[in-house]
């Protein structure tokens, strides 16, 4: 008989859940832990929302029906509730971008750029001045090789284009 008290009671142990596990997709610990967004907080998070509608949606400009538009809010409500955007932005949008903003301005103090237009053109540059390196060093390897005699040969074919092209410019029959 103490075996079966004791065996329910094991059971009984067994069925009692941790507080703290989990239920679903989301923990207890991180459902509304930026706050509960609710359909009324709308114009709350509007800002947040239309930039979670272009990036994540895909959706740039809504242009549907309001229910349409409060089903997508809904589903923008359960990431924000679960904690589960998969960035920072969504949560707050105006701290994130005034954060972004103070970054930037820090960077262009400090000498360096976060614009991708500024970046770029410095990509270019460096690509170009790879580019004309490579030619240098192809041009002396091609110097390297060659011998003195085919050297001087080859500036004399220079001087005699630029004799012809001097004469076909001023109309000369020499040449």
């Amino acid at each position: 008989k103490d075996k079966k008290k004791k065996s329910k009671k094991e059971k009984k142990h067994k069925k009692d859940k941790d507080p703290t596990s989990t239920t679903g997709a989301v923990s207890m610990n991180t459902f509304g832990a930026r706050g509960i967004c609710r359909e009324s907080d709308f114009h709350k998070h509007q800002r947040g929302f239309e930039v979670w509608m272009a990036e994540v949606q895909g959706i740039p400009s809504f242009t549907g029906s309001k229910y349409e538009l409060k089903e997508y809010f809904k589903t923008f409500a359960e990431d924000f509730n679960t904690c589960s955007f998969p960035h920072e932005k969504f949560y707050n949008y105006d701290k994130w971008e005034m954060d972004d903003y103070r970054r930037q301005q820090a960077l262009l103090a400090s000498g360096e750029s976060m614009t991708g237009v500024d970046d770029e053109a410095r990509h270019r540059a460096e690509m170009r001045a790879i580019q004309e390196k490579k030619k240098k060093q192809e041009l002396n390897d091609a110097m390297a090789r060659m011998s003195s005699d085919k050297i001087a040969e080859m500036r004399g074919q220079e001087l005699l284009k630029a004799e012809m092209a001097n004469a076909f410019k001023h109309g000369g029959n020499k040449a």
